[in-house]
């Protein structure tokens, strides 16, 4: 087979280049801040939620509640949309923070027992911190479910946590440390995780007298963040979902 000419080495050249910068900009759409929302730098999903009417409303219901909690008390609250692969810093009832999360293998259903791989939806509270060395998922905030409604419905399991080591990012080392993931995939038993750099800016929050931490309310919900034309109003037995992107987001200015 004979060489290429010369002459057509830079045409070669070029045209690598932009297919290199192409793949660079679409990880980079995915994964890095897009300024599309250009108040909260989150790059929104763009695919159509399947959720039932009564989901929608008790998502937005359980939202209103924590961001009118942290405007009452001048303090964080924490919402986390499953839907949306996102959780929400609030303070004094505004926004300012975002970030992207991974859930449970079943990302759409509500847990109802214990093994199911699923995250539950309520308002629950922080009940402890958990820093470097006390947990095997970097640092974490475990919250309260099982609450005594969640018991009361018959709803088990428990130690559902907020904690890092997500976005593919390898465990810390050890006996019983899981395998390394894959960005974007949802891995966890039913708890939220999120990159070990964001839960450093939750714990970041965690400073002065208000702070994220014991008693902060937490909104886990499967819907009610995004606006109403990313929704698609179902009825049973049609299944919920699809959630299968993942939002990129940064912490606010």
């Amino acid at each position: 087979m004979p060489f290429l000419a010369r002459d057509t080495w830079p045409g070669i050249a070029a045209l690598i280049i932009v297919a290199g910068a192409a793949v660079i900009a679409y990880r980079g759409m995915r994964f890095e801040d897009t300024g599309i929302d250009a108040r909260l730098g989150c790059f929104r999903p763009v695919r159509m939620v399947n959720v039932f009417e009564a989901d929608l409303a008790i998502g937005r219901s359980l939202i209103q509640q924590a961001a009118s909690w942290s405007a009452r008390h001048d303090d964080y609250a924490v919402v986390v949309d499953k839907s949306a692969y996102t959780l929400f810093v609030y303070k004094g009832g505004d926004t300012v923070a975002v970030f992207p999360v991974e859930l449970g293998r079943d990302p759409v259903d509500p847990k109802d027992r214990e093994g199911d791989g699923r995250t539950p939806e309520g308002f629950y509270r922080i009940v402890a911190r958990k820093d470097r060395g006390q947990t095997i998922f970097y640092r974490a905030f475990l919250i309260d479910y099982p609450t005594a409604q969640d018991r009361a419905a018959g709803r088990t399991g428990g130690a559902i946590e907020i904690h890092g080591s997500g976005s593919g990012i390898r465990p810390r080392e050890g006996w019983f440390s899981p395998p390394p993931r894959q960005v974007g995939t949802n891995w966890t038993a039913g708890c939220v995780g999120l990159h070990d750099a964001h839960v450093d800016s939750l714990f970041g929050f965690s400073a002065g007298v208000r702070h994220i931490g014991i008693g902060t309310p937490v909104s886990i919900v499967y819907a009610g963040s995004l606006p109403d034309s990313l929704y698609r109003i179902v009825a049973a037995p049609t299944k919920r979902g699809p959630v299968s992107f993942l939002v990129s987001c940064r912490e606010a200015a």
